[in-house]
């Protein structure tokens, strides 16, 4: 099967139409529909092709080739026309808009002084927690962005994940998506040359789970094949979806043991209950490790975790909201 898209962005009509056995519920016309259409019949088989006004939305978390002004029926002037390559590199709007510049960063020498002691902590063995909350867009993520500013000459291992809206009923969708990302999975690469990816990278450690344990877990979770050499998985699904988060958690914190290392791990209000319980003995284990774990998520999400004995996250964040109120 060949498949052409085009997609366009802008104003739609939204609505029941038509009459009799025509009716349609949810019909959606317009000229943004339409020259849509258009893109589609100019893409070539398996391509996307898209508008400058899709372009600038999606720049920088895709790479795109431009095709320059093209003619459609039924527009009257020539339309700038992208070609999807690919993904790109950002993850997330800080990233797409510091290849742009960011603004300057201003009024929140307290707070990012609070997460560098944390970092300092972290470096000396003594793991620290901080949950940063806060309403969208008033600068969570610009204060870590702040924060991996100052330790950039350090020896340092960033860790970066999101939940998101649309992935809450995949369980660990931010794992698989962190591990795929650190073990430079690349795309249209062999499951073998990924298998061998995932092996090389867990080192034993006494007290913890053990490679041959943990590679199996793994492969699963990242929809790889596993060979012979391995015993195959016939545990119960809670069983092995506990052991799975073990096996993460052991991933983890052997990062740790090579140097200091930086988690953010954002947008929590959306995570599906399996991240959520992974969270939860991963905070457990940090006090003892060489961790600064930041956690961010909006004011209406309560962590179900912070009562734990494993010390006192600290909170930056209802001093953040207040000062931007009145600001």
């Amino acid at each position: 099967m060949q498949v052409r898209i085009g997609i366009h962005t802008g104003l739609v009509v939204v609505g029941e139409m038509g009459a009799g056995d025509t009716r349609e519920p949810m019909a959606i016309v317009g000229e943004t529909p339409n020259i849509a259409a258009r893109f589609q019949e100019i893409a070539k088989p398996n391509t996307v092709v898209l508008s400058a006004a899709t372009h600038q939305l999606i720049e920088g978390y895709f790479v795109c080739q431009p095709l320059g002004a093209q003619s459609l029926k039924g527009v009257m002037t020539p339309v700038e026309l992208y070609q999807v390559l690919g993904e790109g590199p950002a993850h997330n709007r800080l990233e797409v808009a510091g290849t742009r510049g960011l603004t300057p960063f201003v009024g929140r020498e307290q707070e990012l002084g609070l997460l560098h002691e944390c970092w300092q902590q972290a470096t000396e063995g003594r793991g620290q927690v901080v949950l940063l909350t806060g309403e969208a867009g008033i600068g969570k993520s610009r204060l870590v962005q702040a924060l991996k500013e100052r330790i950039a000459g350090e020896s340092v291992t960033y860790l970066e994940a999101s939940c998101s809206p649309y992935h809450q009923d995949s369980a660990l969708y931010p794992a698989i998506e962190l591990s795929q990302r650190v073990l430079r999975f690349q795309q249209g690469g062999s499951l073998e040359e990924k298998l061998h990816k995932l092996e090389t990278s867990i080192v034993g450690a006494p007290g913890r789970m053990p490679p041959h344990e943990i590679v199996p877990l793994l492969a699963s979770l990242l929809s790889l094949p596993l060979p012979d050499r391995y015993l195959p998985l016939t545990l119960t699904p809670q069983k092995q979806k506990e052991k799975t988060q073990a096996a993460l958690l052991t991933w983890l914190l052997q990062e740790t043991d090579r140097q200091p290392t930086l988690l953010v791990w954002e947008d929590l209000h959306w995570a599906d209950p399996s991240t959520s319980e992974l969270f939860g003995l991963l905070l457990g284990q940090v006090p003892t490790s060489r961790f600064l774990v930041i956690l961010t998520f909006r004011p209406e999400f309560l962590p179900p975790w912070t009562s734990r004995s494993h010390g006192s996250p600290k909170a930056l964040i209802q001093r953040i909201c207040k000062k931007r109120r009145n600001s």
